[in-house]
């Protein structure tokens, strides 16, 4: 992991208005990706979409999901808590405003984490926070040396980072993703990929 020059450190009210512009359908193709790669419809029980931005990938896991009966969303923008929480396509689901450098409240059996750590001052207590968190599958998806550029991305990953922490993870060359995934044996098929 490494620290980027030039970088800018958005705060919470950077987000605010950042989700504000991006409206509430932009984020859902990293959602749709991971299905292509690992078949959703497998998870069962509770689901945490940590930095679930306005929720448009908890309507497609919702879709995508149907053995889970709880999902959760947390976003450090108390903006994109507030417009999930009115959005009526999510009015089944639990949001919260959160900042995943501090631990979370309570255990999740899978937990996804989407373009999140690249932005965080420190993303490796926020990484053991989620791991401490998870009781059985966790995904994480964050830019492979930082080839998908944003302005405000701290961190450029490579497929060494947090491997202390991850029992198995996908290098996605064509896509510039690292997927990282713990505590699930059904993640055996990511290392034939």
């Amino acid at each position: 992991m490494k620290k980027l020059k030039n970088y800018v450190n958005w705060v919470q009210g950077d987000w605010d208005s950042f989700f504000h512009q991006k409206g509430e359908n932009w984020r859902n193709k990293d959602y749709r990706y991971i299905n292509d790669i690992f078949n959703l419809s497998m998870l069962e029980d509770s689901l945490l979409d940590v930095g679930c931005a306005l929720g448009d990938g908890l309507i497609y896991l919702r879709k995508k999901c149907p053995k889970i009966f709880r999902f959760t969303g947390i976003d450090f923008s108390s903006r994109a808590i507030d417009t999930c929480r009115n959005n009526p396509e999510l009015s089944e689901i639990e949001f919260y405003q959160h900042d995943i450098t501090k631990s979370l409240p309570e255990k999740y059996d899978n937990i996804i984490c989407l373009a999140t750590l690249e932005h965080l001052e420190d993303p490796e207590t926020a990484m053991k926070n989620l791991v401490d968190a998870t009781k059985k599958l966790l995904i994480i998806g964050v830019p492979y040396l930082n080839r998908r550029p944003d302005k405000n991305h701290l961190w450029s990953f490579d497929e060494n980072d947090f491997s202390d922490l991850a029992d198995s993870f996908y290098f996605d060359k064509s896509h510039k993703n690292i997927w990282r995934c713990t505590r699930w044996e059904i993640l055996d098929v990511w290392k034939d990929r």
